[in-house]
This record gives C-alpha cells, sequence and structure tokens, in this order.
C-alpha cells in the first residue's frame, strides 16, 4: 500500500471553448494572466472558461490498492482482483490511477474495471455503481464491446 503525499507540479491555465463534443483548447498558458490576456481577446469569450490543471504532480493514496473487478449484466462478481504495487505501477505509468472499464464482447458481455480501493467490498460497489450507470444509459449492448473511461 502506498503512503499519502504528493509532489508539487505546475499550474497551467487552459482556455476552454465550447462544451461537450464540441469542446476543444484555445490554448495553454503558464499564468493566469496570459490567460485572462488572451481571454479578453476572444470575440466570443461567453462561450469560453479558464481551467486550471497541475501538471508533473504525483499524488499517492493512504490505505488504497489498485482493484480490478469483472461483473455480469446481473451484478454477479466474477472476479475481484487486488493489484500488486509493481503492476499497477507498470499499467498506469504513474501512482494516480482513475476508475476505467470496458465491456468485453463475446458470447457473454462483461464489465471489467480497475479503480484504486481500501477493500473488495469497495471495489465490487464501485463497479456495481458503474454496471448500474451503464444499464441506465444503454451503453450495454450484446454483440458490442465497448471501452468506458471515467475522467
Amino acid at each position: 500500500m502506498a503512503e499519502e503525499g504528493s509532489v508539487a507540479g505546475a499550474t497551467v491555465y487552459v482556455i476552454v471553448y465550447g462544451e461537450y463534443s464540441s469542446r476543444h483548447i484555445v490554448g495553454i498558458y503558464s499564468s493566469p494572466v496570459l490567460a485572462e490576456q488572451t481571454l479578453s481577446a476572444i470575440e466570443d469569450r461567453v462561450a469560453c472558461r479558464i481551467e486550471e490543471y497541475t501538471v508533473d504532480s504525483l499524488t499517492v493514496r493512504t490505505g488504497q490498492s489498485l482493484w480490478t473487478v469483472s461483473m455480469d449484466r446481473d451484478g454477479n462478481v466474477l472476479g475481484a482482483q487486488q493489484e500488486s504495487d509493481e503492476a499497477a505501477w507498470r499499467r498506469s505509468g504513474s501512482a494516480e490511477v482513475r476508475s476505467r472499464g470496458h465491456v468485453c464482447g463475446g458470447e457473454r458481455l462483461d464489465l471489467v474495471a480497475t479503480m484504486w480501493a481500501s477493500d473488495a467490498a469497495s471495489a465490487v460497489k464501485s463497479v456495481n455503481d458503474l454496471r448500474v450507470q451503464i444499464i441506465a444509459c444503454n451503453f450495454w449492448i450484446a454483440g458490442h464491446s465497448q471501452k468506458l473511461t471515467d475522467s
């Protein structure tokens, strides 16, 4: 298990235009002043906003491990496996991995999700919540394989 702590990184200021599928980045700036100056020069600035992101930072989670859970459409758990720190680091490339999952196609569709959790029960609950959302949004379609990401 990891220890809590973080390594500070630089902050960038991103001007974003639009919403949903039409959303795109107008520019990335090293200071809020530059971002504000650029934003004031944009004609349609009502559709723009400035978002802050920290880059080159490392967040380590306390009391959590990486878990991979497989579940069928009815909510039956097919497997819940705690990943080793080494496997998690190799797969993710960093200590910060968001919940992510995919519905595997084939004869039977299963949800496989990987996320940080304190124990197997918490991981299973998170995957079950994701399963319910997938079904409610009609993303669980027979005969298709779909990759889902929680960003």
